[in-house]
């Protein structure tokens, strides 16, 4: 029987990971007591600049009393490009260790008030974190969670057509307001959870068929 199911990785329980990384003493208490947004980037082939107005619109959550973590998804390779738009930031900004083990990135994202995220795994960790996020897309793929989710995508990092404050007027607009932020966390929550559901499902139909 052939069936559309959710990415497996929907099911995990994100509230059992800690990160050790966000307690080390290298940090010098820079995060202590402080809110901060997550941020998921990753390289891609485009004329527009886009890594100059993640950097830009960044700046302007910094601004608004923000600190600016990136998580290198994918290695090295993440970790390039999280270092670049960094440099490009006039803010300070922290860059995690790109070999952080996954479940300590998972609390990370859960630790932060918001997500900015390219990679679609990044996007599906801010989803079973319950923390609201802000998609830039590469790959349709990106588009079609952030709608499950409904959360918004702020633009195509090929086509243009928006800058660093559209993400900073997205993202502010989610985070700026306590119980805004309050409802659409309670509502992002109930959305994901519909989805843990049907891939606790698909775990058992997959069990069902191995054993037949």
């Amino acid at each position: 029987i052939a069936a559309i199911v959710p990415d497996p990785v929907i099911g995990i329980d994100a509230s059992q990971f800690r990160c050790g990384w966000l307690d080390n003493e290298m940090l010098d208490g820079r995060l202590a007591g402080k809110e901060f947004v997550s941020v998921s980037v990753r390289d891609w082939p485009s004329e527009f600049n886009f890594k100059k107005e993640i950097a830009a619109g960044l700046d302007l959550i910094a601004e608004a009393g923000y600190s600016i973590v990136f998580l290198p998804m994918h290695g090295e390779h993440d970790d390039l490009t999280s270092h670049e738009i960094a440099g490009m930031m006039q803010a300070e900004s922290l860059v995690a260790p790109f070999d952080v083990p996954i479940e300590e990135k998972i609390a990370v994202i859960g630790g932060s008030k918001l997500l900015v995220g390219m990679r679609l795994h990044s996007l599906i960790f801010a989803g079973i974190a319950y923390t609201p996020f802000v998609a830039l897309s590469y790959d349709p793929k990106i588009d079609a969670f952030a709608s499950i989710a409904e959360q918004p995508v702020v633009g195509h990092v090929v086509d243009g057509g928006w800058d660093g404050k559209a993400i900073a007027d997205a993202s502010l607009l989610v985070i700026a307001d306590e119980a805004s932020y309050a409802s659409e966390v309670a509502a992002l929550r109930k959305r994901i959870d519909v989805l843990k559901s049907q891939a606790e499902l698909t775990a058992q139909m997959a069990w069902a068929t191995f054993k037949e």
